[in-house]
């Protein structure tokens, strides 16, 4: 059995760490996170991926080997740039999108400004992480394609 002075001494151990749990957590919290950052990222290059294969699914459907029927026109040429601009914002707009949702907040009181900002860094720093894993599968893609076709001496 607990004498009184030790229940008192528990229960202002308890209190004090609730304090300092409180008080850790909010320390915790970095203005960068970096799991929503890759997460972000991720979608990003997820939504590319399939709405490249999708146009090139097209494409290929448009391609013939006959030289008069469907020749390449400039406007599927346009159409084509067109579709590969809108697809890379809609992916990394929706990437940078998930970033800045996932991310904790940061202080209660922060001002909206903090908060459009730290969003909008979160959403840039997933674009680039998206872009530079997107361009390095792309470069050891064409590194492989471009061993396998060069015929060795």
């Amino acid at each position: 059995m607990l004498t009184p002075s030790e229940a008192a001494r528990r229960v202002e151990t308890t209190e004090l760490t609730a304090e300092i749990a409180v008080g850790s957590e909010e320390s915790r919290i970095v203005f960068l996170q970096w799991g929503p950052i890759i997460a972000g990222a991720l979608v990003a290059a997820a939504l590319s991926l399939v709405l490249i294969a999708f146009g090139s699914a097209i494409g290929l459907g448009i391609l013939s080997s006959s030289p008069t029927w469907r020749d390449t026109s400039p406007a599927l040429t346009v159409a084509s740039g067109i579709y590969l601009l809108l697809t890379a914002l809609v992916s990394f707009g929706l990437g940078g999108y998930v970033a800045g949702r996932l991310r904790e907040r940061w202080h209660p009181t922060a001002h909206s400004n903090v908060v459009e900002f730290r969003d909008g860094v979160h959403g840039v720093l997933s674009w680039a992480i998206a872009a530079s894993v997107s361009g390095l599968v792309i470069a050891a893609s064409v590194a492989g394609v471009a061993s396998k076709a060069v015929a060795p001496c």
